[in-house]
């Protein structure tokens, strides 16, 4: 299992995840970043929305949902 696989299986089971793994992951499906004070913003063209995301230790469990409901809609789940 690599290592997105994992971050995967854990934003899926509702378990803690890094702000730099969901970074990753996120920059590994073309996202792009716009950094705004000490929240970081994820765009991507052909994606409608964006992902807010606050840079810290843990993400909180609303970004987690955001970041799932993505994998979702982008077809990774």
């Amino acid at each position: 299992m690599s290592q997105r696989d994992k971050i995967i299986k854990k934003i899926i089971e509702g378990r803690q995840v890094s702000y730099s793994e969901v970074e990753s992951l996120l920059f590994y499906l073309d996202f792009k970043v716009k950094a705004r004070g000490s929240h970081h913003v994820f765009s991507k063209v052909g994606y409608e929305g964006h992902i807010s995301i606050k840079k810290r230790s843990q993400l909180k469990k609303y970004q987690l949902e955001m970041v799932k409901d993505l994998l979702l809609n982008q077809g990774h789940l």
